[in-house]
């Protein structure tokens, strides 16, 4: 049977009701392909529509967008039911689709590294540095040593956008109002290393003004609970090997298990009481369930954030150098699967030692690509 290019009325029960739209139907032959690409160029599965939850949810709108979405994600064929490529969104994700095939690789990889303490200059090259600007109107006795000038994280996933903690957006006494690209030694005009005989150096940082901020509706201070926030730059980053977005998490990506090594990076504070880094920090974890990560915080005195759902955990690796601490809020954690990386968290909150004994929380980006992709659709 061959049905081409029909408009047929389809039926599908969503949420224990019974809703109808007009669906248009493709082509059907007797084949079948099993990896497929969507609309927003994300590898994924061809699958029977009626068994692809995502666009399921996305048809339950009746919105005609989702129902051209539908349409755009035709693959293979089948003798017996529409198949279409079953990604992790309804919605058309603009300049997040087209940087998918570029997004998550770094230089540094390009070649056999060793070293799993320091940085390479080129290495996580996803990491934003959050620059803020002093509230004038805010009188702060005089005190100026907890200030810093990069007092948080965040990573490019997108030619606009960067993706941090919530509670980054608005500081003691400061706010956000940039965003540096490119950084590796923020004491250094120029960044330049030895590699051997030669020396390496990174292109100038890229410094870009901030044209919005979207914080997550459901943000709870107190608790840290949806502790993440969209940045939408005036203009378009400029990609180099020093300036690259991460991958986000999605239904072809195969997210880190537990046990597994992560890696994380910042311009945090090296000591509670100490300076600021000066050279990008790398810092390996292991990631931990949940249950083993609230067993951690069970007999401390002082109350802490509650680890959740939208939370993740990792306990820091014995190799690292240097610890999450203070400053690295907002901080990308990543994973690599097949040498692509991709983000999995977002720093939100950790034990106030730094000496990495006790887990780093992190928000679950996972969770979140919904709200990301709605924000950064354009």
């Amino acid at each position: 049977m061959v049905i081409d290019s029909i408009n047929q009325l389809v039926t599908y029960r969503h949420s224990e009701t019974m809703i109808t739209v007009l669906v248009f139907l493709f082509t059907i032959i007797d084949t079948y392909a099993d990896i497929c690409t969507t609309p927003n160029n994300e590898e994924a599965q061809c699958t029977p529509l009626y068994q692809c939850i995502p666009l399921l949810k996305g048809l339950a709108t009746q919105d005609p967008k989702v129902i051209k979405f539908v349409n755009d994600s035709k693959c293979g064929n089948s003798s017996t039911e529409p198949l279409v490529c079953c990604g992790s969104t309804y919605t058309y994700t603009g300049n997040l689709g087209k940087i998918k095939r570029i997004c998550g690789f770094q230089h540094s990889d390009d070649y056999l590294r060793v070293d799993n303490v320091n940085a390479a200059i080129e290495e996580f090259p996803w990491l934003a540095v959050l620059i803020y600007e002093r509230d004038r109107d805010l009188d702060v006795g005089g005190d100026d040593g907890y200030f810093n000038e990069f007092s948080c994280a965040g990573a490019l996933i997108g030619y606009r956008y960067v993706l941090t903690a919530a509670h980054c957006l608005k500081l003691r006494a400061s706010t956000v109002v940039g965003v540096r690209l490119g950084e590796y030694n923020t004491k250094k005009a120029e960044d330049c290393v030895e590699s051997g005989s030669l020396e390496e150096c990174a292109d100038p940082v890229q410094d870009i003004p901030i044209e919005s901020k979207i914080k997550h509706p459901q943000y709870n201070r107190r608790y840290g609970f949806n502790d993440i926030a969209l940045i939408k730059l005036v203009r378009e980053a400029i990609f180099t090997d020093f300036v690259r977005p991460i991958c986000l998490p999605t239904s072809d990506r195969q997210l880190a298990k537990v046990g597994e090594i992560m890696q994380f990076s910042g311009f945090g504070k090296l000591t509670p009481n100490g300076m600021y880094t000066n050279v990008k920090k790398k810092i390996l974890g292991v990631l931990l369930s949940n249950e083993q990560c609230r067993k951690y915080f069970g007999n401390m005195t002082e109350p802490s954030p509650n680890v959740i759902e939208n939370s993740i955990c990792i306990r820091e690796h014995h190799e690292n150098a240097v610890h999450i601490c203070e400053g690295d809020s907002g901080g990308p954690l990543v994973f690599s699967n097949r040498v692509q990386w991709h983000l999995e968290g977002i720093a939100s909150w950790r034990e106030p030692s730094c000496n990495g004994r006790l887990p780093a929380v992190f928000t679950k980006v996972s969770n979140y690509l919904s709200w990301i992709n709605e924000h950064t659709n354009d």
